[in-house]
């Protein structure tokens, strides 16, 4: 991978089912090259041919370790399993991320977040930058199960230090209190979008989620061109 460093695993736990929370420090260089959350970076084991995709969990001009939030997949289990000191070839971050920068002017006064699974990681980025602070921001988190939910317990740290207002929404089983019951998009909507015209959007999850949401959002009045993703 052109420009991509070696670097060294400093973390492996598990964040919720099927979920793991990777570590790598990855030095001054790459840190300082994250600059728009929602991007990426490539990253395999030396010996791998291909690389996977991964989003970073980190905001931009953080301390030099990246976090990630890996679903353990075929093309994943290998990162999933990585012990700490392990190395791991990581490329500089890639793609545009949001461009809620120049998109969201001082007309987006409501901003919506919708993510479902690992798609939180980049949003988390996103949260913890405080780049959209000054505006009216919602979360809707979307997970099969609570014990699926990653970064279940910086929720709290989100609505106060973040000015975040976040929904959990549980699509299986039994919702505990302080949860909501459904998929992140049909409790989005049973909220209701108070100024559409007013209201971006940045998504990341599985496409059935985000393309209903857009056509609902779009019902709605919501502008497409105020519909981001991180691609």
């Amino acid at each position: 991978m052109d420009s991509s460093r070696v670097l060294q695993v400093t973390g492996n736990s598990e964040a919720a089912d099927g979920l793991r929370l990777i570590s790598l420090d990855v030095g001054s260089t790459i840190s300082s090259n994250f600059k728009v959350p929602g991007q990426y970076v490539k990253a395999k084991l030396p010996a791998m041919e291909k690389p996977g995709f991964f989003a970073i969990a980190s905001p931009p001009r953080s301390e030099s370790t990246f976090d990630f939030l890996i679903k353990r997949t075929d093309g994943s289990s290998w990162f999933c399993d990585a012990s700490v000191g392990d190395s791991v070839e990581v490329s500089m971050p890639q793609g545009p991320g949001y461009k809620y920068a120049e998109k969201f002017g001082s007309s987006i006064t409501d901003v919506v977040l919708l993510a479902t699974g690992s798609g939180i990681a980049p949003l988390k980025a996103v949260v913890e930058s405080k780049e959209l602070k000054g505006k009216n921001v919602k979360l809707y988190y979307g997970c099969r199960t609570p014990a699926s939910m990653g970064f279940k317990d910086d929720i709290a740290k989100w609505e106060k230090e973040c000015g975040v207002t976040v929904v959990p929404c549980i699509s299986q089983g039994d919702v505990p209190a302080g949860m909501r019951s459904g998929y992140v998009q049909k409790v989005m909507m049973e909220d209701g979008i108070a100024s559409p015209k007013s209201t971006g959007v940045l998504f990341c999850g599985v496409n059935d989620m985000v393309k209903e949401a857009k056509e609902l959002l779009e019902a709605a009045g919501v502008d497409k061109d105020m519909m981001l993703g991180n691609f």
